[in-house]
């Protein structure tokens, strides 16, 4: 039974094959012998169109069909609000994804892409370390007829290894923390809810660890294949310029990786630093103990507004009786994001003449009753609330919130004054009263004009109801449940949740987005302190032999230590440097993605700098001490 009439199951489909992906049945589309009035309006966009594209015909070309029969029909239709539509085309995957999913996918595939050139940048700079140690042999094949093709092979082939074992061994760390990100991951968006191990994925690593090896290796193998093999095997000679070279190119990559880091880290911080403001944010009311949940009211048997009324006033007289209830109040729409419909209009004032001659105004069109705003303890700014006297044949009414208000009149008081929706309702209504700003959408969206109807004037079959309670909001579900059973055994009650979880719900993508950031950024620090620890104990080790001579001849441990982590400073100074102009241009992407940032945002900065620097210094220190342990004797006798 659906809305009350039974239905014969014809079939089943899968549920990964389900569209849209949260739903469970599908009804031919119909409306019995009299359909409604706002079915037939063109201005009335209720409906999503989709189509499948014929062989060889490309999207823009489809579009321009579809606009031409959009526009031939929209001049057919009556003059005033009817007139002047068109439509577009989008791919369905693009659509469900919305901005919002793209920013998330964007963000991810970004910090993917730096983390694996650090971590290409950091095994270049190992091979280029292990090339040098290698060069005799290097230059005793070439001595011995391997041409410069054959010794390119052979070391991008040892590369090729190293990245195909750690394209194995991402895959299972990836496939094993697959099912937390997921946890994680943002409902409304439903490309994460196929995502799973597959063929694509095998070959998409198997490509990506292919393109690793070639970042990897390319340059250390052209480098080490062309070394003069006179004067490698001479030991001597144009060989010390040729590693004071090799050196600097060394230094140029943990420049390079420091400054990448430093812009993975300041994201990292940027997206902590935006949950933190959203957690903090005010939605303009209390969402502590409230339930929010939808009901449909079968038509069948709610034909007429009165009918829909009453139901709704039996059942909010019945959920305040409830022990542990204390507020009950019903709406079309439930803040954050919740349940119910999102329905825009655009709004004119009495005596201004219809567009393009006159201004319009948009606002979301919002249906409540009169215990909707001491329920929400939303303050009535001016003028009055939604009472018992809004009734269906009383005078039309409806209250804006302060964004509207402003936004028509920002010097002067609206109430008292009439508008229409003239493209929809097209019907004057007073304005008598204006209500504090609170978040609709998600916490992270703007305040926007916002107006409130009263739901005598305006009945829906489909609307939510938002229950205040002492306690746990979830505690009184299965009396809630009971409730809507006894007004009535063919309503279900869907889609129920706190307002608290739908808050939090809202904040899944930038919680991921902030997981990731911290994740990549960790590891782009470990590499990038791994790449100067290595960079400074290879010099060290080179300069055994100096170290050893200064020492002998009287150096002080401390000088020693300072010259060491003075090349360590340097290196960091300048990839910090460099890295700065990188960061704040990731700064100014993500704020423009993120709520609650700004993209000069010191703190976040200098925390990454700080973090960044001192691991540095942390990472030159050990090679620092070590080089003071050289024995002078021990050294020298070596050489």
């Amino acid at each position: 039974r659906l809305d009350g009439i039974p239905y014969t199951v014809v079939g089943v489909i899968p549920d990964h094959q389900a569209w849209p992906a949260d739903a469970q049945a599908w009804i031919p589309l119909q409306f019995g012998s009299a359909p409604p009035d706002w079915a037939d309006r063109r201005s009335n966009h209720t409906w999503q169109v989709i189509g499948r594209l014929r062989l060889g015909v490309g999207l823009n070309e489809a579009e321009r069909r579809i606009a031409a029969v959009a526009e031939a029909g929209s001049a057919l239709a009556p003059e005033g609000r009817e007139r002047g539509y068109t439509a577009f085309l989008l791919p369905l995957s693009r659509s469900e994804l919305g901005d919002e999913g793209t920013a998330v996918f964007g963000l991810m595939g970004l910090a993917v892409f730096l983390v694996l050139l650090i971590a290409c940048i950091n095994v270049s700079n190992l091979l280029l370390t292990k090339a040098a140690a290698r060069s005799r042999e290097i230059s005793l094949r070439s001595a011995l007829g391997a041409g410069r093709g054959r010794l390119v092979f052979l070391l991008l082939g040892e590369s090729l290894v190293l990245a195909l074992i750690g394209g194995g061994l991402g895959l299972v760390v990836a496939f094993a923390a697959l099912d937390p990100l997921m946890a994680m991951a943002p409902v409304e968006i439903p490309q994460f809810r196929s995502v799973q191990p597959n063929q694509v994925v095998f070959i998409g690593a198997l490509g990506i660890s292919l393109l690793a090896s070639l970042l990897a290796g390319l340059i250390p193998a052209l480098r080490a294949s062309r070394a003069n093999v006179a004067d490698v095997l001479k030991e001597g000679g144009a060989q010390a310029g040729s590693a004071r070279s090799a050196q600097r190119l060394r230094q140029t990559l943990v420049v390079a990786e420091l400054a990448l880091s430093l812009a993975l880290l300041t994201g990292a911080g940027l997206t902590i630093r935006s949950f933190r403001e959203q957690l903090r944010a005010d939605p303009g009311f209390d969402t502590e103990n409230l339930l929010a949940f939808e009901v449909r009211l079968p038509s069948s048997r709610y034909a007429d507004d009165a009918t829909v009324s009453l139901f709704y006033e039996q059942v909010v007289e019945r959920l305040e009786g409830v022990p542990g209830v204390q507020q009950a109040t019903v709406t079309s729409t439930v803040p954050l994001g919740g349940p119910g419909i999102g329905l825009y209009r655009v709004f004119l004032f009495e005596g201004e003449p219809e567009p393009p001659a006159g201004p319009e105004f948009m606002a979301q069109w919002v249906e409540v009753d009169p215990d909707y705003f001491r329920t929400m303890e939303l303050p009535v700014l001016e003028g009055r609330a939604i009472t018992e006297d809004d009734h269906a044949s009383a005078p039309p009414v409806i209250l804006v919130n302060e964004t509207m208000a402003r936004r028509f009149r920002a010097e002067e008081s609206v109430v008292d004054r009439r508008i229409r929706s003239w493209r929809d309702e097209n019907l004057y209504r007073e304005i008598v009263g204006v209500v504090g700003d609170m978040k609709i959408d998600a916490i992270s969206a703007r305040p926007r004009p916002v107006v409130y109807v009263p739901q005598a004037q305006s009945p829906r079959r489909e609307m939510s109801f938002l229950v205040r309670t002492a306690g746990d909001p979830t505690g009184v579900l299965p009396t809630v449940r009971r409730v809507i059973r006894e007004v009535d055994p063919d309503v279900a009650v869907a889609q129920a949740s706190s307002l608290q979880d739908i808050f939090y719900a809202g904040l899944s993508p930038v919680r991921l987005i902030m997981a990731l950031f911290g994740a990549f950024g960790l590891v782009a620090l470990i590499l990038a302190v791994g790449g100067i620890y290595g960079l400074v104990a290879y010099a060290v080790t080179q300069q055994t032999r100096e170290i050893g001579i200064r020492m002998a001849l009287g150096a002080a441990p401390s000088t020693v230590r300072a010259r060491v982590l003075r090349q360590g400073a340097t290196l960091a100074l300048i990839g910090l440097g460099a890295g700065s102009l990188l960061a704040f241009g990731f700064a100014r992407l993500l704020s423009v993605m993120l709520f609650g940032l700004s993209w000069a945002d010191p703190a976040a900065f200098l925390a990454a700098v700080g973090v960044l620097a001192l691991s540095a210094l942390a990472a030159s220190y050990f090679p620092a001490r070590r080089a003071t342990g050289v024995n002078p004797v021990e050294s020298l006798r070596h050489e």
